[in-house]
């Protein structure tokens, strides 16, 4: 499976058996390719399959249990997952990726501002309700787009929260 359908799938999973935020605890806000891979190898080795439609609620709550019982593999592999991001960017030509985190924190707000403004003139302007709503939807998808994409340069680059930092140093202790 190619990584995104590994991602969705894991989540996916992870919603049908009521562990959204009980995950975040463990692996934090983003999943990571390595922990979604653990997630939906979990989901296979019970059910046969990691299809959440067709999971019986009996089939939810063994991937559930197993899924708890493997929170520190998970905790290890989103650790990992983060490690090796970082790592590969250090041992890389990195010009690239800085013009393009350079481009994302100076340009986005403006973006932001544009379809904020196009919303307005929409609004004023365009008669039919229905249309509105469409465009209004759209408008807001993209702008949380943008701001999920400036948020995860500048995480990427400062870190994380300072709450997430001390969570991570209190885990990496526990480990030692």
């Amino acid at each position: 499976m190619d990584p995104f359908t590994i991602l969705t799938t894991a989540k996916a999973v992870l919603s049908a058996t009521g562990l959204d935020d009980k995950a975040k605890d463990w692996i934090g806000d983003k999943i990571g390719v390595k922990a979604a891979e653990k997630i939906t190898d979990i989901a296979k080795a019970v059910t046969g399959h990691s299809d959440t439609s067709v999971m019986s609620p009996e089939q939810r709550d063994m991937v559930r249990a197993e899924l708890e019982r493997s929170a520190s593999e998970l905790r290890r592999l989103s650790r990992e997952d983060l490690a090796d991001a970082r790592a590969m960017y250090a041992d890389t030509d990195h010009e690239t990726a800085d013009q393009i985190a350079k481009n994302v924190v100076r340009y986005n707000l403006w973006a932001v501002f544009g379809l904020v403004v196009i919303f307005g003139l929409v609004n004023a302007f365009v008669p039919d309700k229905l249309l509105v709503s469409s465009i209004s939807a759209l408008i807001g998808g993209a702008i949380s787009s943008l701001f999920q994409e400036r948020q995860a340069v500048i995480g990427f680059f400062f870190g994380s929260s300072f709450g997430s930092k001390s969570k991570t140093k209190l885990l990496n202790t526990r480990q030692e």
